[in-house]
């Protein structure tokens, strides 16, 4: 057992860095369990390490607050630096989700306590700059708590400085950091949202196999579009969930307040606290989400109408909800003119068969057994005569028309109650000028057909044209729209442009999301040692280093390869759309 350090005694080792070794310690006096962070000795001699493990201290120390590990003490002792903090007793985050993902209410109250703890953080002028599961800690009883803030730094107060470092766990970073920006406080909130995605989904938003794949998805992928399409996830949290994950960190939330703000109407309907969360550690199998608390529509004074003096009793009759929409995953071209769609999630997207968008119901009217007879139509304007009464042998035909008639006006999308219309009295003969007057329109009933609304998305990301006219960049969010046909183009400088067209209905959300890459095939490049590369005679760019795939429209292409000493090698590709592979190209191999 190692010997005690800073006055605790180490016996658990939870866990081992390049730099640091972390256990779990106990302190006799006051006789409590500890985490206790030590320098490993190799780097006991490293002032610089030791200087940066100290500010991790002295950063962390000045955070006070329920959702974030409070350092209780550090030093130096014969054996190295230390640092002692609260122990949780629990799991992290990345432990929590390898077990499967999480329901929407306990990833919204995860995310809500992450944010109150980096909230503080930020209060106190200072930057995370790695959050990620493993610093997200559970305890038994659900509390959520901030830990290890060894990348944490003081945030700059002044204009931007020069490009940062770029430090933290590679799937987690911003893309403006990736890029060599300065991080800011919108850095923080990106990861927030890869670990939103990461709890609703049970895997990673942007780890890919290599770090060049993950850093091109950290740039390039839209991984907030699975989750606008899936159905066990409130729309309005997959949409915070896209706020936070926009490449630009102007379009993200700013502060970690206004995302508390954000997430505090959808955790009003879906409620979730620390006791729903200590039972789904305890049992994920026995877990019961809590209902969704229904908004309920604010109650207005009935306003005082016209009656008729036969009054007329109407049913509203709620249309059937269309299913949902999937949208086209554009790797079956013909299947997109057809109206069938994919959507990917596997390590990019899942495949779900579409379903066909069913027709509203269609308005139907009730009448009473004696108007079984043919009942002929009312007068169109150009019956009526100039004097306003109808056309004489119009007239005559009136008069002679069966007693029970259509009334006026049936409102839209309601059905007459046949058991009370039965009830009333027969409508009695209308003169020449009542039915004149009903060729007037009603105010009250005749109006516009109401718009629709349409979310799409894609991946990697698009900029969306919507019937000629840009609309702006995928993840797009609730777009109302006419009701009816319209044709959506998707653009991205990568991909080949992609149009299809989406049915929205009047009065429906339809949601639309497209898989770019279906379209096109990729290829990873290993070139060893480098070299220029150019594709059908196009410079490319330069490998390594390769930070993206080289992406291709299906079918042949002339790759080649230059280097000033080892000469130049040409290699024919063949590619499918949807295709991934990697190519190896050596070209010193077989050189002298």
């Amino acid at each position: 057992m190692p010997e005690p350090i800073g006055g605790i005694q180490p016996f658990a080792e939870l866990a081992r860095g390049r730099a640091t070794v972390v256990y779990k310690g106990y302190q006799r006096d006051p006789g409590r369990f500890v985490l206790l962070k030590v320098v490993r000795p190799e780097g006991g001699e490293d002032e610089a390490l030791i200087a940066r493990f100290e500010d991790e201290a002295r950063l962390a120390a000045r955070v006070r607050h329920p959702n974030v590990v409070a350092v209780l003490n550090a030093g130096r002792d014969g054996l190295g630096a230390y640092l002692v903090a609260e122990f949780v007793e629990g799991l992290d985050l990345r432990a929590l989700v390898a077990r499967g993902a999480l329901p929407a209410a306990l990833a919204a109250y995860v995310l809500a306590e992450a944010a109150r703890g980096l909230d503080a953080v930020h209060a106190e002028g200072i930057l995370h700059r790695d959050l990620k599961p493993a610093n997200l800690l559970v305890s038994e009883d659900g509390a959520v708590k901030l830990t290890d803030f060894g990348l944490a730094s003081l945030a700059p107060s002044g204009e931007e400085g020069a490009p940062a470092e770029v430090r933290g766990t590679l799937a987690y970073l911003a893309p403006e950091v990736v890029r060599g920006d300065p991080p800011g406080r919108a850095a923080d909130l990106f990861a927030l949202g890869a670990l939103l995605a990461e709890m609703l989904t049970g895997r990673p938003a942007f780890a890919r196999d290599t770090d060049g794949a993950t850093l091109d998805a950290v740039l390039h992928h839209d991984s907030a579009a699975a989750l606008i399409v899936d159905p066990r996830i409130p729309t309005a949290l997959a949409d915070l969930a896209g706020r936070l994950l926009a490449k630009d960190p102007q379009h993200r939330p700013q502060t970690a307040s206004a995302l508390l703000d954000a997430l505090g109407p959808i955790r009003t309907q879906h409620p979730a606290d620390a006791a729903d969360l200590a039972a789904f550690l305890r049992d994920p199998s026995s877990y019961v989400p809590p209902q969704p608390v229904a908004e309920l529509p604010a109650e207005s004074p009935a306003e005082p109408s016209a009656v008729p003096a036969q009054p007329v009793v109407v049913e509203r009759v709620e249309a059937p909800r269309r299913r949902m929409w999937w949208g086209v995953a554009a790797g079956v071209l013909a299947a997109a003119a057809l109206g069938l769609a994919t959507v990917l999630t596997g390590p990019l997207s899942r495949d779900d068969a579409s379903q066909e968008v069913s027709p509203p119901a269609p308005i139907v009217a009730a009448v009473p057994d004696s108007a079984d007879a043919d009942v002929p139509p009312l007068p169109d304007e150009a019956s009526i005569a100039p004097d306003g009464t109808l056309a004489r042998d119009e007239a005559e035909q009136a008069a002679s028309s069966p007693a029970d008639v259509l009334p006026d006006a049936i409102p839209e999308a309601g059905v007459l109650n046949p058991a009370v219309a039965q009830e009333t009295e027969p409508v009695a003969e209308r003169s020449d000028e009542s039915l004149v007057a009903s060729t007037e329109p009603n105010a009250e009933t005749t109006s516009e057909p109401l718009p629709g609304t349409l979310r799409v998305a894609a991946e990697p990301w698009a900029r969306v044209r919507i019937d000629g006219e840009l609309r702006g960049t995928t993840p797009l969010a609730a777009l109302t729209l006419p009701a009816g046909t319209h044709t959506v183009t998707f653009e991205n400088p990568e991909f080949p442009t992609h149009t299809v067209r989406v049915e929205v209905g009047a009065g429906e959300e339809e949601r639309l999301a497209v898989s770019l890459w279906q379209l096109v095939g990729r290829v990873e490049l290993v070139v060893s040692p480098w070299a220029e590369v150019a594709v059908d005679g196009r410079v490319w760019d330069t490998v390594p280093p390769q930070q993206r795939p080289l992406i291709l429209t299906p079918g042949e292409h002339r790759l080649t390869f230059t280097h000033p000493a080892l000469g130049t090698r040409e290699i024919s590709l063949r590619i499918a759309a949807g295709e991934s592979r990697t190519l190896r190209v050596n070209l010193a191999e077989g050189r002298p």
